[in-house]
């Protein structure tokens, strides 16, 4: 009887780690595959939808938190891209509240990309850029025509 019970727990067990890997094969990101996307529009501080076309020139989307202490630190990076003559580099944050998002821009410096700050009220940056259900903060996208790849900055 004690067997029979040792049997089914390493059956149960060896079921829940078979259907952990299926979930992480159809759960994994694809990055951009089958994702033809040529913009993508968002709305700036002001609630103006911008459209962002995605042409020939590099384009970085820096996906952030306002909140989030790896993306405070992760900001000299970012403005590395400047000493390479990157201009469009944008700024991109599910958070809703305005002046956390604000108060990210004074106490980092950016005040300079306060135009290039969005908020994705639709929560639509993990389909468009097929991140899958999670994104890591911080994320940062580069996008160079039909050339894209995804570098997370932790």
């Amino acid at each position: 009887m004690k067997l029979i019970k040792n049997i089914l727990k390493i059956l149960v067990l060896l079921l829940l780690v078979l259907l952990v890997y299926i979930g992480f094969i159809f759960l994994k990101p694809k990055i951009f595959s089958d994702n033809n996307l040529e913009s993508v529009t968002y709305a700036n501080l002001n609630s103006e939808k911008t459209k962002i076309l995605f042409d020939k020139k590099t384009i970085y989307f820096f996906f952030f938190y306002p909140e989030c202490n790896s993306c405070t630190k992760i900001i000299p990076k970012v403005k590395e891209l400047e000493k390479h003559n990157i201009q469009d580099i944008y700024f991109i944050t599910d958070a809703v509240n305005k002046h956390k998002i604000d108060t990210f821009i004074t106490t980092n410096h950016l005040e300079k990309y306060k135009n290039n700050f969005f908020i994705d009220y639709k929560k639509e940056t993990q389909n468009n850029f097929n991140l899958g259900p999670i994104i890591d903060f911080p994320t940062l996208i580069t996008i160079k025509g039909k050339e894209k790849s995804i570098l997370k900055l932790n």
